[in-house]
């Protein structure tokens, strides 16, 4: 199943590096200039202890396959973060907070991949092509903020020797505060080399029959547009929630395992901040 807690987080840090523009309040600021800190700790190597910030909670997802014969996948799951100084753990995410001023900050990080659908959906149609492998790609990611909004922008590639591939990301979004709301409506592309293409929705001689074609992908782009939302019920308790549609590019369309041009997941999450 794809990385079902990739969107949750993406929303949250998008969320986050963007609250600081919500300074119609001075609190607001105070709080959003705060959070920059972690990005000059590591760099500064202060001598004060550093903080832990932790929340557990539960996660549930919902998402779509392009896959032929592919199921509606949905999974209920927990859901743990932890922030240590410069360091974090989300979802699937293990990263840290290189270097950063009060609108910019650079981090680096390794987890599943966006395109990590190592089942084929639970096709039953595909269960007699060659097995794929989870996939854990090292990234470094470049996030911007200001009056007119967010954006991150990330390179990755394979460091577990599955398909090799690399991917370049950008999603841009802009914060709505209502009240206890946060809101950020996405949009954003998705480059893939013909590695990845490959390793996902080629077909090679081995895996051909009557219906399955051989098909070897090139590189492509997929572009999406989604909305992140959390609600902030106190100081230690928080619901999340994303939805967003995938466009999938012509290399991924045109491939004999694939029947779908697009995708929608959704996405809820509850944490508590202890």
């Amino acid at each position: 199943m794809p990385n079902s807690l990739y969107h949750l987080s993406l929303s949250g840090v998008l969320l986050l590096t963007a609250s600081q523009l919500s300074a119609n309040d001075d609190s607001a600021t105070e709080t959003a200039f705060e959070e920059d800190t972690y990005y000059e700790e590591l760099i500064e190597f202060d001598d004060e202890p550093l903080e832990w910030d932790i929340s557990l909670g539960l996660a549930y997802s919902v998402s779509q396959t392009p896959y032929v014969g592919g199921k509606q996948e949905s999974e209920l799951m927990p859901y743990f973060s932890i922030d240590w100084g410069p360091l974090y753990f989300d979802g699937d995410s293990l990263g840290s907070y290189l270097y950063g001023d009060d609108n910019w900050g650079v981090s680096a990080s390794i987890s599943s991949g966006i395109l990590n659908d190592s089942e084929r959906g639970d096709s039953a149609d595909l269960s007699d092509m060659t097995p794929l492998s989870d996939v854990v790609m090292a990234s470094i990611s470049v996030e911007i903020e200001d009056a007119w909004g967010a954006l991150e922008a990330s390179l990755a590639g394979d460091v577990s020797d599955k398909h090799n591939g690399i991917m370049a990301s950008v999603t841009y979004g802009y914060p709505v505060y209502l009240e206890r709301w946060s809101l950020m409506p996405t949009i954003g592309a998705d480059y893939f080399d013909e590695k990845i293409a490959q390793y996902y929705y080629g077909v090679n001689a081995k895996n051909t029959n009557a219906t399955r074609a051989l098909y070897t992908p090139s590189s492509g782009i997929n572009y999406s547009i989604g909305i992140g939302a959390e609600y902030e019920v106190n100081d230690n308790n928080s619901l999340s929630f994303s939805l967003e549609t995938q466009l999938y590019s012509d290399e991924i369309r045109q491939s004999s395992i694939v029947n779908k041009s697009h995708v929608t997941s959704l996405g809820m999450a509850y944490s508590y901040l202890f």
